[in-house]
This record gives structure tokens, C-alpha cells and sequence, in this order.
């Protein structure tokens, strides 16, 4: 078990599914974990700081079984980056996201 698996208490399957579920496979223990933030931040919180991104993206919100996500497809959040995708997972008291 990882510190992203002690943090949103569920095992490594079972994040991993989740992300999978959302067209986003991860690799926890295989080098993917670094780039999982956990964070306190609601979904609210994510949807409203897309209106500050340089381009905001296509907003989809979506269930994973009992948890709700954010996939946010084609985010800049500044001129010059590339597009990506970011998926927001709300596993009850901590949020995963993962840029893709």
C-alpha cells in the first residue's frame, strides 16, 4: 500500500479501476502515483478554477460507482502548454486527480 492508498483508504485495484473506469488507466507502485495529486479540494472547487485556465476545456461529469468525477477533457491552463485531460475522482474525504 502507497501513501495515495492510505489517503483515500481504498486498495490499489481498486484506484486504479476507478481511473480505468474513466478511459484513464494508472499504474500505482509503477510510477503513475507521481503524478496523483490527493487533495482536501472539492469538486466545486476544481470546476470553478477551470474558469481561470487559459482554455477551460469540455467539462464531463461522471459516477464511478458511489463516487462522483470530473473529466475535464483538452484543459490549457496556460498559454503555450499542451491540451490534457484532467480527472478528478471524489473518493469522500480526499479528491484524486491525475493529469493525463
Amino acid at each position: 500500500m502507497n501513501s495515495i492508498s492510505r489517503e483515500i483508504q481504498l486498495t490499489d485495484d481498486q484506484i486504479e479501476a476507478a481511473f480505468r473506469a474513466l478511459g484513464h488507466g494508472i499504474a500505482l507502485g509503477y510510477g503513475d502515483e507521481d503524478h496523483v495529486t490527493v487533495t482536501h479540494d472539492t469538486l466545486d472547487q476544481f470546476r470553478g478554477a477551470r474558469r481561470q485556465y487559459c482554455e477551460p476545456g469540455r467539462l464531463i461529469e461522471r459516477k464511478v460507482g458511489d463516487y462522483s468525477a470530473l473529466v475535464i477533457e483538452g484543459v490549457r491552463a496556460l498559454k503555450g502548454q499542451q491540451r490534457r485531460d484532467l480527472i478528478v475522482i471524489d473518493f469522500g474525504p480526499v479528491r484524486a486527480s491525475y493529469l493525463a
